[in-house]
């Protein structure tokens, strides 16, 4: 087996960890780098790889007081990639890494063509002009920015989304119904097709809801 030309960090922890926010939102976190500290100069060690759901990789650094990472912009791609590396004609890895097997990239493949001079593409890649276009392609991403992702959050940091504690109670009784409750009405017949009695039902839930969880819905 080939070694990776990345260093391996202390940073397993997140891997596997979606993003949900920003221009990345919707990639997993498939190889983790040091987080880069203020003032520290750019290196391998802070270089992450991440996947988005068309499984394309783009490189990252990860800036230790953001929630976020960033593309790595093109213009610092020397200072994290080197051709001296590059042992693998098709700039795919096999490595096994804290228990895990994982293929991947050492380089934006752009980046690897341009070293070894070939004119074989593994795959589309958009790492570079992801890179080189950053501030013009959040827009693009912005539809993924309220997924919904199933993964366990990255338990440095933590997020509060209870603010008034006068409710506890009412939202205690709530969790424990949701285990035995039966829907009262079809979900299927448009609000406007039900009768008064139920459209009354339906307001008065909404208005007990908004009561207990005044941010439940802010927005369609």
């Amino acid at each position: 087996m080939t070694e990776f030309p990345l260093p391996l960090s202390n940073n397993w922890r997140v891997f596997g960890l979606p993003i949900v926010n920003g221009a990345l939102a919707g990639n997993i976190v498939l190889f983790p780098g040091e987080f880069k500290k203020e003032n520290q100069e750019f290196g391998p060690r802070h270089v992450f790889i991440l996947q988005d759901k068309n499984r394309q990789y783009n490189f990252v650094y990860w800036e230790y007081n953001k929630k976020q990472p960033t593309l790595i912009p093109e213009n610092i791609w020397n200072k994290c990639f080197h051709k001296d590396k590059i042992t693998k004609f098709s700039n795919r890895y096999y490595i096994h890494a804290r228990g895990r097997d994982i293929i991947l990239p050492y380089m934006p493949d752009i980046l690897h063509q341009r070293l070894i001079q070939s004119k074989q593409f593994n795959n589309l890649d958009l790492t570079y002009t992801n890179a080189l276009f950053q501030h013009l392609i959040e827009p693009m991403f912005q539809e993924h920015a309220n997924r919904a992702l199933t993964r366990e959050p990255f338990t440095g940091w933590k997020k509060d989304l209870i603010t008034n504690t006068k409710y506890h109670s009412y939202k205690d009784i709530l969790m424990k119904q949701k285990k035995k409750y039966e829907p009262v009405i079809d979900l299927d017949v448009p609000f406007e097709k039900l009768d008064k009695k139920q459209k009354e039902q339906i307001k008065q839930a909404f208005n007990i809801i908004h009561t207990i969880f005044p941010n439940f819905v802010t927005s369609i």
